[in-house]
């Protein structure tokens, strides 16, 4: 043990205390009535959304589709195969085919049963929408055969006709499909979700530290290990409670989907495929770990919780602009900085699980990115420790981060 007085260590490597602290970390958050009063919390708002959802999901009115160009019983056969598979579905009347593609199109209807074999609509069309226009058509066939044939009206259904029916995707000339919908909404909901985790999360990082400053632990620590290594203990210690609450809403989540899935109105994010939602976890550990040495930093400079709250506008400052440029990109304007603050560490956490899930990014967006954040982490470890060196053991007033880092 050094000299009374003498200043903690900032050492690289990180020391093997960093997982001391971490358990620590985790064992003392984890077991307190803030942190399981906020996860119950949201864990009934997560399913209280869903069946809210689910709800107005029943109510939505059934799919509307329309038939052109083919025999003139088809809209009734349509009718009468939906009424036999018990699928509710509304048949309107359509003039010319490219009447009916305008509609689909416009997305004034569903689908549409065009010449007899095409189906039109707006991506894939719902799986009973599908399954009722082909069964028309096929009907539809038999009957055109057999009166063909002279057979008589109880012989139909003894006639064999292979259809060939095609589905015509409009997305092209027309909004969007549901699954590009969904990618939207769900890449921005992953901006939304680490912004609000990311100052959550980054909180309780802070406030341990203020916490271990007033109450002098610190002094005792950092005699024991160098600052470098309790900032990472900490961050790993209150991200693994983190992890765990994750897990806990992701089972949530999915019990909800299994629960109220069926009419949650495209809640189902597994549509966006497991290499997008894996980006989406990698981005928010990233962002996590980045910000939450921030906060480590910011705290080490103040001596009280009321002081660390008057702080937090820094990462908010920070993250607002990546915010506000992904709200304007889901809402089709124009973002032609997009592309390069994905790239810049500070953002990337937010924007580039945004380009990845929508499909703008390309690989090497995604390596520089990479690639930058793993050193603008490393940076903040190193500036860190330095700043937490030279502020830690001073009590009193606020310091600033030059006068900690000089003391450093």
């Amino acid at each position: 043990m050094g000299r009374p007085g003498r200043p903690p260590r900032t050492g690289w490597p990180v020391s093997s205390g960093v997982g001391l602290i971490a358990r620590r970390e985790f064992v003392e958050r984890g077991r307190s009535r803030v942190f399981i009063g906020v996860l119950i919390g949201s864990m009934v708002l997560i399913l209280g959304g869903m069946f809210a959802l689910s709800l107005l999901g029943r109510a939505v009115p059934p799919p509307s589709v329309t038939v052109a160009g083919g025999a003139p019983d088809l809209a009734a056969e349509v009718q009468s195969v939906a009424d036999e598979l018990g699928v509710d579905i509304v048949v309107v009347s359509s003039g010319s085919v490219e009447q009916a593609r305008q509609a689909v199109a416009s997305g004034m209807l569903d689908a549409a049963l065009v010449n007899g074999d095409t189906i039109l609509a707006v991506g894939a069309p719902s799986s009973s929408v599908e399954a009722v226009l082909r069964g028309a058509a096929t009907a539809s066939a038999r009957v055109e055969v057999a009166q063909g044939l002279g057979l008589s009206p109880e012989a139909v259904d003894t006639v064999i006709v292979p259809v060939d029916i095609v589905v015509t995707d409009l997305s092209a000339s027309g909004p969007a499909n549901d699954l590009e919908v969904a990618r939207g909404l769900a890449a921005f909901m992953s901006v939304v979700i680490l912004f609000i985790l990311v100052m959550a999360f980054g909180q309780f990082v802070g406030s341990a530290v203020v916490e271990e400053k007033q109450s002098r632990v610190a002094e005792l620590v950092l005699a024991k290990v160098s600052t470098a290594s309790m900032l990472v203990g900490k961050v790993l210690g209150v991200g693994g409670l983190g992890l765990v609450q994750l897990i806990v809403l992701g089972l949530t989540y999915m019990f909800g989907l299994w629960a109220f899935g069926a009419d949650s109105r495209g809640l189902d994010l597994f549509r966006l495929g497991l290499g997008s939602l894996a980006w989406m976890a990698l981005w928010f550990v990233i962002g996590y770990v980045m910000y939450s040495f921030v906060f480590a930093t910011m705290g080490a400079t103040v001596s009280r919780l009321e002081d660390l709250q008057s702080l937090t506008y820094v990462p908010s400052v920070l993250l607002l602009p990546a915010y506000a440029i992904a709200a304007a990109s889901l809402a089709g304007a124009p973002a032609p900085l997009l592309a390069p603050m994905s790239m810049i560490p500070i953002w990337s956490p937010l924007l580039m699980p945004f380009r990845i899930v929508t499909g703008d990014a390309v690989w090497w967006e995604v390596a520089v990115a990479l690639l930058g954040s793993a050193a603008f982490i490393a940076l903040l470890v190193w500036f860190g420790a330095r700043v937490y060196r030279g502020a830690a053991l001073r009590m009193g007033g606020r310091v600033s981060l030059r006068e900690a880092y000089r003391a450093g």
